[in-house]
């Protein structure tokens, strides 16, 4: 699941930070493309929050079926992307980059220590956290995200072809 931080990288790399605030989450990636592993993604991270009062992601009730479990973050590696408090932020092309080599390798040691496929649910194997949180995260992780990124990460990841074109960028 994709957030936006709301902040900076060295806040995200602070465990006081996280400790303090009774939240985590799997990775941070920095605007200059720096990763931060925060979380072991065999591990819960809790990045999601509460649920909103309606969840938009299309295999939220196949995923609560399958787990027993109505909670997110039981079965999505979440990651935070670094901000600095700007709503709606385009990822700058380092950051693009990171996030992609993060995802192919999550998607790569999950596949070999579990065997499981985490884009098995196509495009909406991708989630953001608005998904979870129209009311309170309605921005998270931005407009860009929901149209162009995650069109563009997707087409990466697989090699298909973005819906409605090919222009992303």
């Amino acid at each position: 699941c994709d957030h936006t931080a709301g902040g900076y990288m060295s806040t995200m790399k602070n465990a006081g930070f996280w400790n303090g605030a009774g939240v985590s989450a799997h990775f941070a990636i920095s605007l200059t493309g720096e990763i931060v592993q925060l979380v072991n993604i065999f591990d819960t991270a809790w990045a999601q929050g509460r649920l909103g009062p309606s969840v938009s992601w299309p295999p939220y009730p196949e995923m609560k079926q399958a787990t027993g479990s109505n909670n997110p973050n039981a079965w999505l590696i979440s990651t935070e992307h670094e901000d600095k408090t700007v709503t709606n932020l385009v990822w700058p092309e380092a950051m693009y980059q990171a996030d992609l080599r993060l995802k192919r390798w999550c998607i790569d040691e999950v596949r070999r220590v579990m065997g499981t496929n985490l884009l098995h649910f196509g495009l909406d194997s991708l989630a953001g956290h608005h998904m979870f949180d129209s009311v309170n995260r309605p921005y998270c992780p931005g407009n860009w995200w929901r149209d162009a990124g995650r069109q563009r990460l997707y087409a990466d990841l697989t090699g298909a072809p973005p819906v409605g074109g090919d222009d992303l960028s």
